[in-house]
């Protein structure tokens, strides 16, 4: 007995005499060198196959080539200039117009703002393009003279007619009655010429008469602003009927507020005043 081992298969036999040896114990304790040599040389295999792997790998790969001096002329890209943007086309430059004389005087047209109600509209009619270019821009509507004066305006108690630029006798110039475009200074209304037209425009009822046949008119008035501010001599120069312009003339005697007047050689003087009204009815 003492000279028996673990690892010798006599050991097996004494262990497994007089039993089934046919039992799968008695072959995996005969077996167990061999299995176990095997098991130790597979998996020493397998480690190197995992170490050895990655190293060839790389030892495969191709080496990655950085170029080190690669110059601008390596790609040279061609680009047309002309299909990405045109030059305009030169304007030619626009003459000049051509400097005409100055005549004396010229007729002058009225450019001044509209005037808007609750129930009416009261609008200057704009002068065209064509207008303008023969006559001068102003404030109020003057018609010129072959002779180079403008009337300014029937007298008061002189002999004649006051004329810019002509002299007139021996009337009582107070009594003269001034164009807008003649005098030094205009007459003005407290707050400014558009409070005028907006208390005209507040004030403004339209007849019942127009309210039934009138869509659109125009009431000329003429007016003179005296030498105290207030206006007098209220005229309507064009009415289109329809009670129109007994309403405008209404309407202009019914503002009380006085205006500050017009100016003359550091005189106060009257001064004549032109409104046109235009009205919509609504």
């Amino acid at each position: 007995m003492s000279n028996l081992t673990i690892f010798k298969t006599n050991w097996n036999d004494l262990v497994f005499e007089g039993r089934n040896k046919s039992y799968g114990a008695y072959q995996l304790r005969n077996e167990n060198d061999r299995t176990t040599i095997k098991a130790f040389l597979l998996g020493t295999c397998l480690i190197a196959a995992f170490i050895s792997i990655p190293v060839i790998s790389n030892y495969m790969k191709e080496a990655i080539v950085i170029p080190t001096n690669r110059t601008i002329d390596d790609v040279l890209v061609v680009t047309d200039f002309q299909k990405i943007y045109n030059p305009p086309a030169p304007t030619e430059p626009v003459a000049a117009p051509k400097a005409v004389a100055p005549k004396a005087i010229q007729t002058q047209t009225s450019y001044v703002a509209p005037v808007v109600t609750n129930t009416t509209e009261i609008v200057k009619e704009l002068p065209t393009v064509a207008v303008l270019e023969t006559t001068k821009a102003g404030s109020t509507d003057v018609i010129g003279s072959e002779n180079g004066s403008v009337v300014l305006g029937r007298a008061g108690e002189g002999n004649g007619p006051e004329v810019l630029g002509a002299t007139t006798g021996t009337g009582d110039t107070e009594g003269t009655i001034y164009n807008t475009a003649a005098v030094e200074k205009m007459p003005t209304y407290p707050g400014g010429i558009k409070q005028f037209l907006s208390e005209v425009g507040r004030k403004f009822k339209v007849p019942s008469s127009a309210e039934e046949k009138v869509t659109t008119a125009r009431v000329y008035v003429n007016f003179v602003v005296e030498r105290d501010g207030s206006i007098s001599n209220i005229q309507v120069i064009k009415d289109p009927g329809y009670g129109l312009g007994q309403e405008a003339i209404r309407v202009l005697r019914s503002i009380k507020t006085k205006w500050t007047p017009g100016m003359q050689n550091g005189k106060a003087v009257r001064t004549a005043y032109n409104l046109p009204i235009t009205v919509n009815v609504q």
